[in-house]
């Protein structure tokens, strides 16, 4: 469940519901116990109901609302739970029966499901459509999430922060400003959710300007500084490049978890101060949280930027020491660290043994690597196995073509250009 959704809901509590709406929001929160089979899901609702405890086949319902086999199978017994809790009258679910329904198929992605739900619904409360919104934002779906959003006659701080979370999870940062913007033209203050929304924008685009005027609002308005606003702050400090308040803000936090680590180790990468995100991650390995796949990403990133070859090399075989296993991002940074400093037969191993196939950026980091370091025969050893491997694009046959035709090699460059 994203930000958006972990606040109060908007709606009365009906006869016949778990007593209050936030007892409501307690059981769509319930830490999850995914069962592996389908029959012992429908299995364990049966018992809850043939020992006359239908609460418990819904909260068990709920638990389990994201694992994949709540499919059509289990719905009916659900509905005879609620059924037993008189939250069905005269064969019509009321609101909170069909929220729970709408929310446990749109936290799987099942939206075809959640909206046929949803459609059928006689009455609707603000979380049903926040988890509609927040349900299509997250698979992707923006038009139809921006269409939920639009149906709402009466709006309220959930919802405005489910549009807003939604933009920013798709990357449409400058839609989750101007919304939050309009949030508050349409007379919603702020809270940590939003802002935390709103700061996530802010780093994605670079915007430091916006940003700070973020942070002032949020200490004139005496916004909690709780863990999503101060990692808001430093991812968007980080990003924007002003590493200087990044760290000021890091340093005073009493708690830290792995996403102000990695925003810090981050930032400076990306910014070229890779001997401070070596001295982080250092930091980060001696204190009580473990780096993961991003954090790794983001040194090996650095030293490959700045050529540190041995302290690259390490951070790579340090990742099984926490259980983790590179990605093709891993090794494309790998290939990239061995290919800047000349190590082209290396990097050419490193491609081969792979447990992925390489992708096209793979290859062509290699060969930018051979073309850089005028090393025509390992290019040819590279165009031989890019052949048949990478996709459509040709821009593996321009750059070999342009390789041969710096070396003065005509007629080679041109024999590359008939194959394009």
């Amino acid at each position: 469940m994203d930000l958006s959704m972990t606040q109060d809901l908007s709606t009365q509590p009906q006869e016949g519901d778990f007593g209050s709406p936030s007892e409501l929001k307690d059981i769509l929160q319930i830490d999850p116990q995914l069962i592996q089979k389908e029959s012992d899901l429908c299995h364990r609702i049966r018992i809850s109901l043939s020992n006359g405890t239908p609460k418990e086949a819904i909260v068990i319902y709920a638990q389990n609302r994201r694992n994949p086999l709540c499919i059509l199978s289990v719905v009916p017994l659900v509905f005879k739970a609620c059924a037993s809790l008189s939250m069905i009258n005269n064969g019509k679910a009321n609101v909170v029966t069909w929220t729970v329904m709408v929310e446990g198929y749109a936290s799987n992605g099942q939206m075809n499901a959640a909206k046929d739900i949803f459609e059928a619904m006689p009455q609707r409360n603000f979380f049903v459509y926040s988890s509609m919104i927040s349900g299509y934002f997250k698979n992707g779906h923006v038009e139809e999430g921006k269409a939920i959003f639009d149906r709402i006659k009466v709006r309220n701080l959930v919802n405005w922060n489910s549009l807003i979370s939604g933009y920013c999870h798709n990357g449409l940062c400058e839609e989750a400003l101007d919304a939050f913007a309009k949030m508050q033209a349409d007379g919603f203050e702020p809270d940590e959710v939003s802002f935390a929304c709103a700061l996530s924008a802010c780093a994605q685009l670079g915007s430091l300007k916006t940003g700070i005027t973020l942070h002032h609002m949020i200490i004139q308005r005496s916004i909690k500084l709780n863990q999503f606003i101060l990692n808001g702050l430093v991812d968007m400090y980080a990003k924007c490049g002003d590493l200087t308040n990044a760290r000021l803000i890091f340093e005073g936090m009493l708690e830290r978890n792995d996403a102000c680590w990695n925003a810090m180790i981050s930032g400076f990468s990306i910014h070229g101060h890779c001997k401070e995100a070596l001295e982080f991650f250092d930091r980060m390995v001696k204190s009580s949280v473990n780096p993961n796949e991003i954090t790794f990403l983001s040194v090996l990133t650095a030293c490959a930027h700045s050529g540190f070859i041995r302290e690259g090399l390490e951070t790579f075989s340090k990742m099984e020491n926490y259980g983790l296993s590179p990605n093709i991002k891993h090794y494309g940074c790998l290939v990239d660290l061995l290919g800047r400093a000349g190590r082209l037969k290396d990097a050419y191993r490193i491609v081969i043994d792979m447990p992925m196939r390489p992708n096209d950026m793979i290859w062509m980091a290699l060969l930018g690597a051979c073309r850089v370091h005028a090393d025509m025969d390992m290019a040819n050893q590279v165009l031989e196995r890019v052949r048949d491997q990478v996709s459509g694009d040709c821009s593996h046959y321009v750059l070999m073509s342009n390789m041969y035709a710096a070396s003065e090699r005509w007629e080679k460059a041109e024999s590359v250009r008939i194959v394009m």
